[in-house]
């Protein structure tokens, strides 16, 4: 059984920090079908709009929000209510600090 891969989907045109899930899956093109229904259904993102990025940092931070029967099964799944930075309210590759901001937000309080 391959590993599922961690993936990012958002709108293209809106860009991920306005709204974006989680995705669990085997590849690109299978991550997009997988989250597509809940990017349509919560932001009402067209099909041609849907995008998704592979994650490769913070992956074990961002598995958390995995469906843990789901995830020990290898079952590719979306996750819309993913945990966010409690600063800028995002999240993503920065994984979070000591404080729970995430790594961007660390760097900007230490200008």
């Amino acid at each position: 059984m391959k590993k599922l891969k961690l993936y990012m989907g958002y709108s293209h045109e809106a860009g991920s920090n306005e709204a974006a899930v989680l995705i669990f899956a085997h590849g690109s093109k299978e991550a997009r079908k997988v989250g597509w229904p809940d990017m349509k259904f919560l932001y009402g993102t067209p099909w041609i709009d849907m995008d998704v990025r592979w994650l490769r940092k913070n992956l074990e931070a961002l598995s958390k929000n995995a469906d843990p029967e789901k995830l020990a099964a290898g079952e590719v799944h979306c996750v819309v209510d993913v945990a966010v930075c409690p600063v800028c309210e995002l999240w993503g590759e920065e994984g979070p600090r000591e404080n729970g901001s995430c790594g961007y937000c660390v760097m900007e309080e230490g200008s």
